[in-house]
C-alpha cells in the first residue's frame, strides 16, 4: 500500500508482512495488500483434494474461489491485477493495482464490478461488512503525497455516509473499526508515538487524543489497545504501561494502567480480537531480541496480570477470523505455511489451492454474517 509506514495492506486485508511486518512500535500498516476474465463467468466447482481454507474464499490473480470451489472472475481493466479482497454480505470489496494506481471495486454475487474510486491510503471494513472506510479515496486519480480525508461508504450501495479530516504526520492510518467507530492514528516516517482519534460514524464527530502514545488496535464496541510510556526529565522512556481501555466516550484513557511491568516496555504492536476480549501482542524478551506473538486475555491485561500464551516463534497473525480464532502465517527460512489457531495456541495447518503460475493464493477475510 502506498504509505510511508506501509509494508502491505491489510488487518484484515492481509499480507502478513504488513500487519506484523517490522514488529516495531508504530511501524507498518495494520491492515493488508493473468489475462482479463469475463465478469461472472460460471466455472463449475472443481474440488482440490486436501484443500482446507478454514471456510474462507481465496483470491488467485483476478479470480475468487469460494469455499465450495465455485469461481468468480473479476472483470478488471486491462493491465490491472487484484491485490487484496474482503468478503462482505452480498459480495466482495477488491483492491486492484497497476504500477502507478490503486483502485477499489465492489463485486456482487453476479454482474459486472463497480469501481468505488482511486485510493492512496489504507482501507478497512466494519465488522458487520456494511461500511467501507478508506483514506484518500477519490473519484479520479490523485497525485497528492498526503490526503488527510477519511471517508465511510455504505455497502453495497456505495453511498457516502460520513467524512472527516485527520491531518498530521504523513497522513492518517486506520488501525481499527467497530460497527460505528473508527480508530485512526497519524502515520510517521519513523517509529514514534503519535496522536490518535476516535471517529463516531453515527454522529460524524471525531475526538483526538490529548497526548501522543502507541496506539495499536480497536476491538469490541470501543476498546483501544495502547501503550503509554513514562518519561524522565530528559524525555527518556523509563517505564511503560500496556492496556486495553474503553474509549466509548470518544476519549482514550492514557493513564498508567494495565500491565506496567518490565515486559510492557518491550511490547511492540498488537491486535485485538473482533469482540475485544483477546489481544495478540508482539513482545521481546529483551530490548535486543526479536519479538514473538503472545496471546493475552484483555481482562487480565486491564487488571495488570501478565499471563500470556505463546503463539510460537516465526508466527505472525494475518487476521482474526472469529472472536477466538485467527489466521496465522509461519515462516521457517524460505518456507511459509498457514494455520488457523485459537487463543490457546492450538493450530490446524491449512492447505490452499495451488499457485496459478506466479500467482499465489491469498485467503480472503470475511466481514459480516456468513
Amino acid at each position: 500500500m502506498v504509505n510511508p509506514e506501509v509494508g502491505r495492506r491489510a488487518r484484515h486485508i492481509v499480507l502478513l508482512v504488513a500487519a506484523w511486518g517490522l514488529l516495531m512500535p508504530g511501524s507498518g500498516d495494520p491492515r493488508m495488500p493473468g489475462g482479463i476474465a469475463r465478469a461472472n463467468a460460471a466455472v463449475p466447482a472443481v474440488p482440490t483434494p486436501g484443500v482446507n481454507t478454514a471456510g474462507l474464499a481465496v483470491l488467485i490473480g483476478n479470480e475468487l474461489i469460494r469455499p465450495d470451489g465455485t469461481r468468480r472472475a473479476l472483470d478488471l481493466p486491462s493491465g490491472t491485477t487484484a491485490a487484496a479482497a474482503a468478503q462482505v454480505p452480498g459480495g466482495w470489496v477488491v483492491e486492484a493495482q497497476t504500477e502507478r494506481q490503486r483502485t477499489l471495486h465492489f463485486y456482487g454475487a453476479t454482474g459486472a464490478g463497480r469501481r468505488i474510486g482511486y485510493v492512496r491510503g489504507i482501507w478497512d471494513l466494519t465488522p458487520d461488512g456494511r461500511t467501507l472506510v478508506a483514506v484518500g479515496l477519490t473519484a479520479t486519480p490523485s497525485t497528492a503525497a498526503v490526503n488527510p480525508v477519511v471517508s465511510a461508504h455504505e455497502l453495497p450501495t456505495l453511498r457516502l455516509k460520513a467524512q472527516q479530516r485527520f491531518a498530521g504526520g504523513h497522513g492518517p492510518l486506520i488501525i481499527g473499526t467497530s460497527n460505528d467507530r473508527v480508530l485512526l492514528r497519524q502515520a510517521q516516517a519513523t517509529p514514534q508515538t503519535t496522536l490518535a482519534a476516535v471517529w463516531n460514524l453515527r454522529t460524524n464527530t471525531m475526538q483526538t487524543s490529548a497526548t501522543s502514545a502507541w496506539f495499536w488496535s480497536l476491538g469490541g464496541t470501543a476498546t483501544v489497545l495502547r501503550r503509554v510510556d513514562r518519561l524522565d526529565a530528559s524525555r527518556r522512556v523509563v517505564g511503560s504501561c500496556v492496556d486495553a481501555v474503553d474509549a466509548a466516550s470518544g476519549t482514550i484513557p492514557l493513564g498508567n494502567t494495565g500491565v506496567c511491568t518490565a515486559v510492557a516496555r518491550n511490547t511492540h504492536t498488537g491486535m485485538l480480537s473482533p469482540d475485544g476480549r483477546w489481544a495478540a501482542i508482539a513482545v521481546s524478551t529483551t530490548a535486543a531480541s526479536p519479538p514473538a506473538i503472545q496471546l493475552v486475555s484483555v481482562a487480565d491485561l486491564h487488571a495488570g496480570r501478565w499471563r500470556p500464551v505463546a503463539l510460537g516463534t516465526g508466527r505472525f497473525i494475518q487476521f482474526w477470523d472469529s472472536p477466538s480464532t485467527m489466521i496465522v502465517a509461519t515462516i521457517a527460512g524460505t518456507n511459509v505455511t498457514q494455520q488457523r489457531c485459537d487463543t490457546a495456541a492450538r493450530c490446524t495447518t491449512l492447505r490452499l489451492p495451488p499457485n496459478q503460475g506466479e500467482r499465489a493464493p491469498v485467503l480472503v477475510p470475511r466481514f459480516g454474517a456468513r
